[in-house]
């Protein structure tokens, strides 16, 4: 999850000072001279962990889609959007979830946790096919199968080629290239 510090154009599109963009960014040619140049900043914590674009904690209560949310609830926001996501986070409901947040929070919790945390994971699959970073990541970079793919995302074959198709990543012929 980067932070734009200076306006740029990517992909046909004028980022802005202050926007938030997700890892994908760093497949991009240009991601070196970006971070060089100081156009894009890593958000992570002063531990140096990084934070998952999607996830939040929240500082305080409130409701939303049905549900009441209360502080230190972990909110997983990676399926869907919400229309007021960055209004919530901006007038302090939500902070931004780190990677070990998200861990702790998607492992099966007990029912009473002594920090007051969420008390249960997130309910609902994470649909990774979903998730355009996962997939470049999986198919472009490590060169997995797309049946492998559907295996880890509990999804179809055909689901992920088509979520390939959408992402506009171009997919390759039957069988597994050399590395």
């Amino acid at each position: 999850m980067y932070e734009v510090l200076m306006p740029f154009q990517m992909n046909g599109e004028e980022l802005h000072r202050g926007r938030v963009i997700g890892d994908d960014v760093e497949l991009k040619r240009n991601y070196r001279s970006l971070r060089k140049d100081k156009y894009i900043k890593k958000l992570e914590d002063k531990a140096g962990v990084p934070y998952v674009l999607g996830c939040y904690i929240a500082n305080k209560s409130f409701k939303g889609r049905g549900k009441a949310y209360s502080a230190n609830d972990f909110v997983d926001l990676r399926e869907d959007q919400w229309r007021n996501e960055a209004a919530l986070f901006d007038s302090g409901y939500l902070r931004y979830a780190t990677e070990k947040d998200v861990a702790r929070h998607s492992a099966p919790l007990s029912t009473e946790q002594p920090d007051g945390g969420c008390s249960r994971p997130p309910t609902g699959k994470i649909k990774l096919w979903k998730n355009e970073a996962w997939l470049q990541k999986r198919y472009v970079m490590e060169i997995s199968s797309m049946p492998e793919m559907a295996e880890e995302a509990s999804c179809s074959t055909s689901t992920i080629w088509e979520a390939l198709k959408n992402a506009n990543i171009k997919t390759r012929a039957r069988g597994r290239p050399q590395k």
